[in-house]
């Protein structure tokens, strides 16, 4: 009991602050303060306050939509395409696993999926990759698809983001690692399998954002030569992720998004709570792989404990009603 009144204090006391000053960092205290009091209208309150007197306008998306003519039926987003192969492949598993969890929502949006998948001329596919290395393929994966009728439009070296300004990504050098991310605070990964074909992972606690020349001796060769490869910082182009929602959600009758951003997920989610609540509400879908357990350094301190499972929480909840699948 005790606990519990403590946790229902620090929430009103949080979505006050956030009320008073709508940043990231007291959404996400906010966020996981109400989760463990399970007071959600109290958020919601301090939220609806926000978007009334912060009403997000939509711009820049427009001019960059070349879907061809006509509204989509349905647009399934794929963010962090690396190569291209989950483009088309997401939509099926995710309506799979929907429809093992057996929910009336749950029954109703892998429905809704596996309409879109079979009426490919009415869904427009649409993914971000900030990696050069997979420029070319997926220049020439959008190309064949158009030449079949498909309606795709893939934005390479660009980040889905919170605005639309050039951001620095930090790029892991290699094949089989982390991959490319707008945190340097996150942790590098190594896959690997051995001469046995057994599959291995490293979770290395150095960050993706800093070089380090310390020797991992006790690793095979091959991860010794990955992790001592230098992490490429380099600028990419970004669109703003609320904009292209208000252009998703105004162009299309069923919008679906996979996320995969290496982290970033906790400023771009928050981000489009206090900015865009209108468009993400018009979601409802979002298929997103967590990160919480990579975070090192300051962005680590900056998100708290229990960020995942809040934002899941709060997102699912009445203010938005958008399904969150925890994606692999």
């Amino acid at each position: 009991m005790h606990h519990h009144m403590a946790y229902r204090q620090n929430c009103s006391l949080a979505a006050a602050s956030l009320r008073r000053e709508s940043s990231v960092e007291l959404l996400l205290q906010a966020a996981v303060s109400c989760w463990r009091s399970g007071d959600y209208e109290v958020l919601g309150d301090a939220l609806r306050g926000i978007a009334a007197t912060n009403k997000a306008q939509c711009s820049g998306a427009g001019a960059l939509w070349n879907l061809g003519p006509g509204r989509c039926t349905c647009t399934l987003v794929d963010v962090g395409l690396n190569d291209g192969g989950t483009l088309l492949q997401w939509p099926k598993t995710a309506a799979a696993v929907l429809a093992r969890r057996g929910g009336a929502e749950d029954q109703r949006l892998s429905k809704s999926l596996r309409q879109c998948v079979a009426t490919p001329a009415e869904t427009c596919y649409t993914g971000f990759e900030m990696q050069a290395r997979y420029t070319v393929g997926l220049r020439e994966q959008e190309r064949s698809h158009r030449r079949a009728g498909g309606r795709v439009q893939l934005f390479t070296e660009t980040a889905f983001s919170t605005s639309s300004n050039p951001v620095e990504a930090y790029v892991d050098p290699l094949g089989g690692g982390t991959g490319t991310s707008l945190v340097g605070d996150v942790k590098r990964t190594y896959r690997w399998k051995d001469a046995q074909g057994k599959g291995h992972r490293l979770n290395s606690d150095e960050p993706l954002g800093s070089n380090f020349t310390r020797t991992h001796s006790s690793l095979p060769a091959v991860v010794q030569t990955y992790l001592q490869q230098p992490v490429v910082r380099t600028a990419v182009a970004a669109i703003d992720a609320g904009d292209f929602l208000c252009e998703a959600t105004a162009r299309s009758d069923f919008v679906a998004i996979k996320l995969d951003v290496e982290a970033f997920e906790f400023s771009l989610l928050p981000s489009l709570i206090l900015k865009h609540p209108a468009e993400l509400a018009r979601l409802p879908l979002l298929a997103a792989e967590w990160h919480e357990s990579s975070l090192v350094g300051e962005r680590r301190q900056q998100v708290p404990v229990g960020a995942q499972k809040a934002l899941a929480w709060l997102l699912s909840g009445p203010l938005f009603n958008t399904t969150v699948l925890d994606w692999m």
